[in-house]
Parts: structure tokens; C-alpha cells; sequence
């Protein structure tokens, strides 16, 4: 399978995938190492999570993502995560992932160094695509397919 290259740029993630208190796809959390690693690590898990929310809302041809090449990775990823229940799984990046998405799901802690400034992310985001939704419907609403076809006739 192909896979993004470690050290990828913010929209190339590089995977990580393990929640805070351990389990990952290869970067163990450090234990007592500098707080700039654990900071590095919290960041990696972040990135992951929001990666994985873009795949799973994607509608990008596959390898035409204008956000990332590496799209059609985690949607294939996002796809077996979803159908997977193996906790033994090899698939790259399944457990992990699954790992972190079920904290992310459950997590309440308004605290939380991974869970929380990705909420915070998702809904900003949300803001934007309802301002720009009524921004198009100030604008005279949606404009049907056939409204676009009869306008161009004319």
C-alpha cells in the first residue's frame, strides 16, 4: 500500500495515529523525555485525526485530492478501520487508528491536549461551511442544475 512519507508536510500527514496514553503506529509517546517531544507527539495525533475526518468526507477523485496525494491512503485506511473489529488487525495504521478514533468519539474532557483543539477545529469549520451556505442563499439560493443549463441557453 502506498503510504505518506514520514516527516510529510501539514497536508501530507505522516501518520502517528496512537492516542496520548500510548499505542501507535510506530512513534511511541515518550515517557520522560522532553515536554517538546511529547508536544511533537500530541501534534502528529492531532493531524491524524483530521486527516482521517478529511478522508472520510473526501469526494475528491481518487489521487485528484486537492488537499493531499496521500487522500486515497487514509480513505482506504478509513474504509477497513470502519468494517474492522480484529484488535490483533496488521492492516497499516488499523489499530492505532481505531485506537484514537474511539478516545476521540468517547472524550469529554473540554481539556484534553489531543481531543479538544480538534473539536475546536471541526467546528470552525462547521462556521465556515454555514456562513458560505448562507452567504449562497443571500445570494438568490442554490441554483439547480437545469437553472444553470436554461441560463446558459440564453
Amino acid at each position: 500500500m502506498d503510504e505518506p512519507p514520514v516527516g510529510a508536510a501539514v497536508n501530507d500527514v505522516d501518520g502517528g495515529g496512537g492516542v496520548v496514553d500510548g499505542g501507535d503506529a510506530g512513534d511511541a509517546p515518550p515517557s520522560n523525555e522532553e515536554p517538546r517531544l511529547e508536544r511533537v507527539y500530541i501534534v502528529k495525533q492531532q493531524r491524524w485525526l483530521l486527516f482521517l475526518r478529511h478522508a472520510s468526507k473526501c469526494t475528491a477523485p481518487l489521487n485528484n485530492c486537492p488537499y493531499t496525494p496521500h487522500c486515497h491512503v487514509a480513505r482506504a485506511l478509513w474504509i477497513h478501520v470502519c468494517a474492522c473489529t480484529n484488535p490483533q488487525c496488521n492492516y497499516p495504521r488499523c489499530a492505532p487508528s481505531r485506537e484514537l478514533l474511539k478516545h476521540h468519539q468517547y472524550c469529554r474532557d473540554a481539556y484534553c491536549p489531543v481531543c479538544a483543539p480538534v473539536r475546536d477545529a471541526m467546528l470552525k469549520q462547521r462556521a465556515v461551511l454555514l456562513d458560505q451556505e448562507q452567504d449562497n442563499m443571500s445570494d438568490g439560493g442554490w441554483v439547480t442544475e437545469a437553472e444553470a443549463e436554461a441560463d446558459s441557453d440564453a
